[in-house]
């Protein structure tokens, strides 16, 4: 309800309007004297005492009821006696009765005025603040369905306003933290809690998950009853997959500092155990020497000397020069493949969208010879999905795998070996399987550690090759794995990005 607008004029206007009323009062009731004669004399004011008092306030029709009062009184009452005065009277008390009236009746509806304009304020401030909050904002009813969701929320889950008002919240949560939040959000609303704050995954509409921090709480109405929930959501995606990269580099420093120890080990053991071949043969080549410089001092004929000395430089020198040949080239093979490791973890690779049938067929045309060598059959209508990576590395990975599942075929009977591979998520999945001789379970697991060979005497080498092919798999942001099995053969499976 609105109030007249002349509450608010200036005063000296207001009682000037009173009194205008006054004469307006007085010229109506002459108007109407041929009508209603001499009685009725104050017909006329008092309706205008209540327009003064509604329009101007309570002062000017106090002004209006006396003076009108007392001029109607005197010029249209037939004789001035008490009951004329009595009436004048009355229309004064009228006077302050109305002004009083609509003085409360203004002061109620100023108040009230204030009291909304305050409260749509207040509504505003709240409403610019839910909106514009830098934070998603959402309001929960007891049921766990969405009440009201802030522009930031929406913009966070990639959902409108419209689409989840109404809908539980657990439908954007990821499945692996529902029980989790839906257990704690029971918890709140009976009581047993007053809040609670939990990390989570949300779901988006294009299919991507974030990671957001949930702060909730409850509203309560004057009685102190639950009415609803507020929850505070914060997008900490960056922030975990900043973890994410930290703790993938703390566990690649462990692995390398393990790697530097096994690196020790093997400088310490593998490359002293050729140097003692290399020293003590030595020794004996020095030896025979020395017994060549005697035998030629000593003897006076040339028969016997060249007869004592032929067990020396035919079997004792040869043999000693052979093991010091074979001592030498184990350390060669030893230092090519640390250099080739360290290779693997070093080298830049330049990634790109990749035909995995076309790699392959390069892969299987350069070992082909060792596959008929080996009288070994493969299936050459295989059908990979590409991936995302660096060739010369992906090339290899393959190269080394097939390339070892030769090396452990079984050879009591023929050899099997098959590629395959498929679309997983947003990687592409690959596996090379064969029918060799297996691992054992208890051995499965160190299988891509540095310097594992688990069936030397069936390929021979330094053990080096798996750990090489872990490391480029690493390095191309992919995962490996076996499944194997001791007498039937192994699996390996190579995960691999799909796209950039």
């Amino acid at each position: 309800m609105q109030m007249p607008q002349l509450h608010k004029t200036n005063p000296s206007l207001r009682y000037a309007f009173a009194l205008a009323m006054v004469a307006a009062s007085i010229l109506l009731r002459y108007a109407l004297m041929p009508l209603l004669g001499p009685g009725y004399q104050y017909v006329t004011v008092f309706p205008l005492i209540v327009v003064v008092a509604i329009l101007a306030g309570r002062g000017p029709a106090i002004l209006h009821a006396v003076i009108g009062g007392i001029l109607t009184t005197y010029l249209f009452s037939t004789e001035l006696n008490f009951t004329a005065f009595s009436g004048t009277l009355i229309v004064i008390l009228t006077g302050f009765l109305a002004g009083s009236l609509t003085q409360r009746l203004h002061d109620s509806v100023t108040q009230n005025q204030q009291r909304i304009e305050a409260l749509a304020k207040s509504e505003q401030r709240f409403r610019g603040t839910f909106e514009n909050a830098a934070v998603g904002i959402t309001h929960l009813d007891l049921n766990g369905n969405w009440l009201e969701v802030n522009q930031k929320f929406c913009e966070m889950v990639g959902y409108t306003r419209d689409a989840m008002i109404g809908t539980e919240f657990t439908i954007l949560t990821h499945p692996d933290d529902m029980q989790a939040d839906r257990q704690r959000f029971k918890d709140l609303i009976a009581g047993k809690a007053g809040s609670y704050f939990l990390e989570k995954r949300y779901m988006r509409k294009d299919g991507s998950l974030i990671w957001v921090e949930l702060y909730r709480t409850l509203q309560r109405n004057e009685a102190g009853v639950p009415i609803y929930s507020i929850s505070i959501v914060i997008d900490i995606t960056k922030r975990k997959k900043a973890q994410e990269e930290l703790l993938a580099f703390k566990n690649k420093l462990e692995e390398k500092n393990k790697e530097l120890e096994s690196v020790i080990g093997i400088v310490s053991h593998d490359l002293r155990s050729p140097l003692v071949n290399v020293k003590g043969f030595a020794s004996e080549i020095k030896r025979d020497c020395v017994l060549a410089v005697s035998t030629l001092k000593n003897e006076t004929s040339c028969e016997k000397a060249l007869s004592r000395l032929a067990p020396v430089f035919e079997e004792s020198i040869p043999e000693s020069v052979k093991f010091i040949d074979s001592s030498a080239q184990s350390m060669n093979n030893l230092v090519d493949s640390l250099v080739q490791v360290t290779r693997a973890g070093l080298a830049a690779i330049k990634p790109e969208q990749l035909d995995m049938n076309e790699i392959m067929r390069n892969v299987f045309s350069s070992i082909e010879f060792k596959l008929k060598q080996s009288n070994v059959s493969y299936d050459k209508d295989y059908n990979l999905p590409p991936c995302y990576g660096d060739k010369t590395q992906i090339t290899q990975i393959f190269t080394n795998l097939l390339d070892n599942a030769v090396k452990y075929l079984d050879p009591d009977r023929p050899g099997k070996i098959s590629v395959s591979g498929r679309i997983q998520g947003q990687n592409s999945l690959y596996w090379v399987a064969d029918n060799g001789i297996g691992i054992a379970p208890q051995d499965q697991k160190k299988i891509f550690d540095i310097y594992q060979q688990l069936h030397e005497k069936a390929a021979g080498g330094l053990g080096m090759g798996l750990n090489t092919v872990k490391r480029m798999v690493d390095r191309n942001n992919g995962k490996i794995w076996l499944n194997s099995e001791k007498g039937k053969g192994s699996t390996f499976y190579i995960l691999l990005p799909s796209t950039q």
